[in-house]
């Protein structure tokens, strides 16, 4: 018995442990491999004459426009069409309690009350 439920067990987790597991075999294709990072030569020093952006220099008589603020995102409407409100809960009474339970008796054992200490 214990064996059946250990194998039951094993099968069940069998794809949990692929996918947690390390990969041991490597890529088939060895060049889609990464090759090992190469330290990156510093950029060339900045030219003080030549304006920071390309821009200014092609038309340096035109005023800079700020940027217009993006427009506001239209509401997310509800799939189906149907408009959902949030607002306050409602919280709902219980119902109430039945004005006289039945005596319990061998039909009766549902919400019942016990006859006189028995």
């Amino acid at each position: 018995m214990k064996s059946i439920l250990l194998a039951a067990a094993a099968l069940l987790a069998t794809p949990v442990i692929a996918q947690t597991a390390p990969q041991t075999m490597p890529p088939a294709d060895p060049a889609a491999q990464t090759a090992p990072a190469e330290p990156m030569a510093p950029p060339p020093p900045a030219d003080p004459a030549a304006p920071a952006d390309p821009a200014m220099a092609a038309d340096p008589a035109a005023p800079a426009a700020p940027m217009a603020p993006p427009a506001p995102a239209a509401p997310m409407a509800a799939p189906g069409g149907a408009n959902i409100v949030f607002g306050q809960p409602t919280v709902t009474p219980p119902t109430p309690a039945p004005a006289e339970y039945p005596t319990c008796s061998r039909t009766v054992k549902d919400g019942c009350k016990n006859r006189g200490g028995k």
